[in-house]
């Protein structure tokens, strides 16, 4: 997913100190203490710059309470950190108990993404909470309760709900699946946000549902929105297929991990093809500059990266500021704005395709170029070398303009490059994923020198996505 600073003032010393895992164990400590744990183990999850000089901070953490101490158990969990401070709320949607009661707690009672911790640090100007003190995002905790799950969606019977998405301040998507146990059938899904976006993204939703879905000859399909929820500030829509039916999960079960890839690939040129040859009116213009305008800020971050990433990223950065005063946009069509692998589920009888908030009018090789820098990554995360990124890569190119016609090459180019240098930036920052950014910023390098001409000639793509499968 695209993360945007859009912001040039940042405060970098106050940076670096908060993605200093060592400098910020003191400072997780004395907040995980608010709730009666002690700290164990902290790692930078996610580092998250967003407009107007703001920020969050994810930590994974691991602590212990007074009763998982005598067992030697620890409890994992994330906690988030804001920057500058976020004031509570003016009333938590339900109480919590105090560090005294929880000290008498059972060990299996205590959650770090609910526990009630909201902490406020003077001296460095930040709030860490848990999941459940979002002072932004209260609602969630109403579209958990079993009382008010019933009154909202009690059409659709006994339901029981989970978080299987969160952004700090900005927004969730909780699931909904029968309450029996275990549960069996995912139902409904909601989508909540902070602002009154859900609002706007209503009407734009049904803008754009049809006209994709008939361009496919419903072939790629889309969830139904089944209707706002104000009091929720959120979307409500039909359960689409589960994690586990998309291959980008099945590649390390049964499924060949290069199947896998090829399948996603196919797939994936279909579905930009179809978005790209779409006519939808109304829709918002994609801000290109303040794409620029972000990639400027992620140079000034990576300087503070560990290791040895620096390097390469200076490098890649700099062979790119040089050149991309050649690339000219294209002429706006319509476009998905946040395309990568998961945004897709892939099934014998079609494509299921998510996460319509971003669509817009904009260059179509944004999308592509994003699809191909997620796509390496993809292969990092996989095992799979380089040149069996770039067969993939010339696969996707190759198949989508089999269906729409010629990319701009310089056009590509430029978003294949940006986009990897961005999504070498964000992971340069996570703990889990840093090991992969010297390698995308050593392709984005590749990609800024030779664009189009790096890809192998002479490969065809399959014409059907199910037959990737076989291939």
């Amino acid at each position: 997913m695209t993360d945007e600073p859009a912001q040039t003032a940042w405060n970098l010393p106050q940076i670096r100190r908060l993605i200093d895992e060592a400098a910020m164990a003191p400072v997780l400590g004395r907040a995980v203490a608010s709730v009666g744990a002690t700290l164990h183990r902290v790692a930078v999850r996610r580092f998250l710059p967003h407009r107007r000089g703001r920020l969050v901070v994810e930590y994974d953490v691991q602590v212990t309470t007074s009763q998982s101490a005598r067992s030697a158990h620890r409890h994992g969990g994330v906690l988030y950190l804001r920057a500058p401070m976020v004031e509570p709320a003016e009333r938590w949607p339900f109480s919590v108990a105090s560090a005294a009661e929880r000290a008498h707690e059972t060990d299996r009672s205590f959650d770090l993404c609910n526990c009630g911790l909201f902490y406020q640090d003077n001296e460095l100007g930040v709030t860490i909470h848990s999941r459940d003190r979002d002072a932004d995002l209260t609602h969630l905790a109403d579209c958990l309760a079993a009382e008010r799950i019933g009154e909202t969606l009690g059409e659709f019977g006994p339901l029981v709900g989970s978080v299987v998405a969160y952004r700090a301040g900005r927004r969730f998507v909780v699931a909904y699946d029968r309450n029996t146990k275990p549960p069996t059938e995912r139902v409904v899904m909601v989508k909540g946000f902070a602002d009154d976006r859900a609002a706007k993204l209503a009407a734009a939703y049904q803008r754009v549902v049809k006209p994709i879905e008939s361009q496919s000859n419903h072939r790629v399909r889309i969830p139904r929105l089944i209707r706002q929820v104000p009091e929720w500030r959120a979307l409500l829509t039909e359960a689409v297929a589960c994690a586990s039916d998309n291959p980008a999960s099945l590649a390390k079960s049964e499924q060949d991990t290069g199947c896998v890839a090829r399948t996603l690939a196919a797939a994936a040129a279909e579905v930009l093809a179809c978005i790209h040859n779409c006519s939808i009116p109304d829709l918002k213009e994609f801000d290109h500059e303040r794409q620029q305008r972000t990639l400027r800020d992620w140079q000034k971050f990576i300087e503070l990266a560990e290791g040895e990433i620096s390097r390469p990223a200076a490098a890649a950065f700099g062979t790119f500021e040089r050149a991309a005063g050649a690339y000219v946009p294209e002429s706006a069509t319509v476009i998905h704005g946040d395309f990568y692998e998961a945004q897709i589920a892939v099934a014998e009888n079609g494509i299921t395709l998510f996460d319509m908030d971003t669509v817009a009018l904009g260059d179509p090789t944004f999308d592509v170029g994003n699809f191909l820098a997620h796509q390496w990554l993809w292969c990092l995360r996989h095992d799979l070398a380089f040149d069996d990124y770039l067969t993939l890569a010339s696969d996707t190119v190759s198949r989508y303009e089999l269906l729409r016609g010629p990319l701009s090459e310089p056009g590509l180019g430029y978003h294949w490059s940006a986009a990897l240098l961005r999504v070498g930036a964000i992971h340069a920052f996570r703990a889990k994923t840093r090991r992969y950014a010297a390698r995308v910023f050593d392709a984005a390098a590749s990609v800024v020198e030779r664009g189009r001409d790096l890809l192998p000639v002479g490969d065809r793509p399959c014409r059907d996505p199910g037959a990737a499968r076989c291939a």
